[in-house]
């Protein structure tokens, strides 16, 4: 399994990417209008964008104008460690003694661990809040309540998510994906070729893991057959499944991971979606360009792999100046003095 790390291109050059665009402080595609609205205008949202959810509106004003950090470090990491510590003794208790750490792991209950961790959390929080006179007990049970209301948007989003990917699942979208794929499939495509069904499928599904699920099984027999009956392509297809799902989950609209970050941001959910496109969409262009080199060449992914990062850099610096040069705005991002917002007025 190690083997396919270095070819899971997308997920290592995505991280890659994230450091660019923070370190560069450029921006382009729907992200740089964005970034220009908010450093001119201090609007976070374009006119007539409809965000998820508005966190003061459900849960009202900030009950301190001076918060402290350990408001939030200290139910988090409460929570982090009833998990760590609920998915450690559910995996202990249902392994055999002298269990490896990964058979551990394999057999521990998390969904309980994430019910524990999340009580712990809300518990740690009441504690902390109505222990340091911030709220009353009738306040922050209130709060709790407005919470807990305020996750049902997402919630009933995500059923309907799921309803969707699970009828796709149903018809069989991701194994003709694949099986329209078999039919023109070599060693030099099939790194290319099962990247671009797995995105395709984790898109069109909303699950990264369903589409490990579905392709896995499919591109395994696969490269062992076009290999020549030999291991050599496995580590290569293995990898390539897991940066197209990943890929399709970033993208994906019906994606329960872009849902939730469009709901807690308060962001509205499609420009969420279009903004990260552009940056996905130019990581996975590259991974692919990479992918076929190796198909062809057989050149290490060790070699590739810095191609690929100053391949990203200088793609970032180039789409931003286009970009920003066709917009008529600065490519790189500013901070609005003091905070506020800029108008004709001030």
């Amino acid at each position: 399994m190690s083997k396919s790390i270095p070819f899971n291109m997308y997920c290592l050059l995505a991280v890659v990417m994230v450091g660019i665009i923070v370190l560069s402080r450029r921006d382009f595609g729907e992200m740089l209008d964005a970034e220009h609205r908010s450093a001119t205008e201090g609007k976070l949202l374009r006119d007539g964008a409809i965000p998820m959810q508005s966190a003061e509106d459900s849960l009202g004003e900030v009950l301190t104008d001076s918060p402290k950090l350990r408001y939030f470090a200290v139910p988090t990491l409460s929570m982090v460690a009833v998990v760590v510590g609920g998915a450690a003794y559910t995996g202990l208790e249902a392994s055999d003694p002298g269990a490896s750490a990964f058979d551990i792991a394999g057999n521990a209950a998390f969904v309980d661990a994430l019910l524990w961790g999340a009580f712990a959390l809300v518990a740690v929080a009441l504690v902390m809040g109505v222990g340091s006179g911030l709220a009353s007990l009738d306040e922050a049970m209130d709060t709790v309540i407005d919470g807990f209301g305020m996750v049902l948007t997402a919630l009933t989003i995500l059923v309907m998510a799921w309803t969707i990917g699970s009828v796709t699942t149903a018809l069989g979208t991701g194994i003709y994906v694949t099986n329209v794929a078999e039919t023109f499939v070599s060693p030099t495509l099939l790194p290319v070729v099962v990247l671009a069904a797995s995105a395709l499928i984790a898109f069109s599904t909303g699950t990264s893991w369903g589409t490990m699920a579905i392709v896995t099984p499919i591109a395994v027999p696969l490269a062992w057959s076009v290999g020549g009956g030999t291991p050599a392509l496995l580590p290569v297809a293995i990898g390539t499944v897991f940066s197209g799902a990943i890929f399709g989950d970033h993208c994906s609209p019906i994606s329960d991971t872009t849902i939730l970050s469009s709901t807690f941001t308060g962001a509205d959910h499609i420009d969420h979606v279009r903004t990260q496109m552009y940056y996905a969409t130019t990581v996975l262009v590259v991974a692919a360009l990479l992918l076929t080199v190796w198909g062809a060449t057989r050149i290490t992914p060790l070699v590739l792999l810095p191609i690929g990062v100053a391949t990203l850099g200088g793609l970032v610096y180039a789409l931003s100046e286009f970009d920003a040069n066709r917009k008529g705005v600065a490519a790189t991002r500013t901070v609005r003095a003091g905070k506020r917002s800029v108008s004709g007025d001030d």
